[in-house]
């Protein structure tokens, strides 16, 4: 092996792994923003079922009340 070759060969080598670095880093990347996408419409889909709770058991305090 040439000393031209074997640096033809590094360099290759080397945009390999920097080619898969970036597939890895571009994969995680996705990944964070599908769960912080997913975290996202969860907190909001409790505080509407909170809120929901809150709506009902004030409608029940004021109906109970008009009733008695």
């Amino acid at each position: 092996m040439t000393q031209s070759s074997f640096y033809i060969s590094f360099a290759q080598s080397k945009k390999s792994i920097r080619d898969s670095l970036e597939f890895k880093y571009i994969k995680f990347n996705r990944e964070l923003q599908r769960c912080f996408i997913s975290s996202t419409f969860g907190v909001k889909s409790i505080f509407s079922l909170l809120f929901l709770v809150k709506t009902i058991k004030q409608d029940f305090s004021t109906d109970f009340f008009i009733l008695t």
